[in-house]
């Protein structure tokens, strides 16, 4: 779909991301680059949370698996919006972030995008990718000395019809 943006990781610039937005509005955009709770590191230079926040153009949702960009723990010590926070309560369309709140291992993804085009509305489908998530983060860390998890921000009712 049109309405799909996909930026391959070596064209994730700042140049890039900001022409990607500058004249359209993507139904969901999704990126995954070294990221901490307020910046993330891109293939030339890094994107501010502050400067998510003031792009007016975006996507009605964003699926984020950027380390730390979910991290409550930042915005409640700073009182600043984390990483992911920048992409619903900024100045865009941005409705709803899926995105990890710790480690950069990416779980239960399948899941969340099979349901997202087979037509289930972004939170069902988070349930969904979330349960199989923590599953897999078991199995792969018994002993629990990781910490990882998906977070959802924003409204759970948008969604991508794939049926047209």
């Amino acid at each position: 779909s049109e309405n799909i943006d996909v930026l391959n990781t070596k064209d994730l610039t700042r140049t890039a991301i900001f022409d990607a937005f500058k004249n359209h509005t993507y139904t969901m955009f999704y990126i995954q680059v070294h990221s901490t709770e307020s910046f993330q590191d891109l293939e030339t230079g890094t994107i501010y949370a502050s400067e998510i926040a003031e792009l007016t153009t975006g996507s009605l949702f964003t699926i984020n698996h950027g380390c730390s960009t979910g991290n409550w723990l930042k915005a409640y010590k700073t009182r600043e919006r984390n990483t992911a926070m920048s992409f619903v309560f900024g100045k865009s369309v941005g409705q709803a972030v899926v995105a990890n709140v710790r480690t950069g291992m990416v779980y239960g993804q399948n899941e969340l995008y099979e349901r997202i085009f087979t037509g289930d509305y972004l939170g069902k489908a988070y349930l969904v990718g979330k349960k199989a998530a923590e599953l897999e983060m078991n199995t792969n860390y018994p002993d629990g000395k990781i910490v990882s998890g998906v977070t959802f921000i924003g409204n759970p009712f948008v969604y991508v019809n794939p049926k047209k």
